[in-house]
C-alpha cells in the first residue's frame, strides 16, 4: 500500500483570476473563479480538475515542477515555466 496518494493539481498565482483565464483559454477548460483567492479549471472529469491559488510572494526561482502541453506559440501571464510541444 501507498504511504501517499495524488489528492490536487495545483498552480500558485499572483493573480488566480487572470492565471486562471489564461490557462482555461490554453486548456479549453472552464474557469469557475472561487472568490479572490483561488479558482478551478474544470475538466470533463473532476480527476482533470486544476486549482489555481493566491500566493503572497512573487515567482523568484525556478520551478521544479511544469507541465508539459501541446502548444504552437504562448506565454504564460505570470512566468510559469512550461514545456510546449508543437503537433
Amino acid at each position: 500500500m501507498a504511504i501517499a496518494r495524488f489528492k490536487d493539481l495545483c498552480l500558485d498565482a499572483g493573480d488566480p483570476a487572470r492565471l486562471g483565464a489564461f490557462w482555461a483559454a490554453v486548456l479549453g477548460r472552464t474557469w469557475e473563479a472561487r472568490g479572490d483567492d483561488e479558482g478551478l479549471l474544470r475538466g470533463p472529469t473532476p480527476q482533470h480538475a486544476i486549482w489555481v491559488n493566491r500566493v503572497p510572494e512573487a515567482k523568484t526561482v525556478k520551478h521544479r515542477v511544469h507541465l508539459d502541453i501541446y502548444a504552437r506559440d504562448l506565454a504564460d501571464p505570470e512566468g510559469n515555466e512550461f514545456c510546449a510541444f508543437t503537433r
